[in-house]
């Protein structure tokens, strides 16, 4: 329905990163009228404190915070835990993206030719 790549301005740690990014991803669905069914992330720390709703590290509190917010606003969304190699192959090509951009980028009811493969990869594969 949507997707978006959008740098981040600063130095971030990898966790700081991709805690930052679940919420610019929540964010953005909102802007766009969009209610996500689920979030997924590899980042299993970070999914931890959102689901337990215990921050131990009190940098990532505020941000957490605005997540659960959020999360709560949209119907108490569920997110889970998904290692990179079994998914989340669109956000890693929009995050690679990202990185070279200049400028922020948007699609609505499309996406960029360069994560088409990636889309078909994130597709869950039907028993027969």
């Amino acid at each position: 329905m949507a997707s978006c790549c959008q740098g981040l301005e600063g130095s971030y740690n990898t966790k700081m990163a991709k805690t930052v990014a679940i919420l610019k991803g929540i964010q953005f669905s909102s802007d766009c009228g969009l209610t996500p069914c689920s979030l997924e992330s590899d980042a299993e720390a970070v999914v931890n404190w959102i689901k337990n709703k215990k921050f131990k590290d009190s940098v990532f509190g505020v941000i957490l915070n605005d997540i659960l917010v959020l999360i709560d606003k949209m119907g108490n969304i569920p997110i889970n835990f998904t290692p990179t190699a079994e998914a989340n192959k669109v956000a890693e090509g929009l995050a690679m993206k990202a990185v070279k951009e200049v400028e922020d980028r948007f699609w609505m009811e499309d996406f960029p030719g360069y994560v088409r493969n990636l889309v078909l990869v994130d597709m869950p594969v039907k028993a027969v």
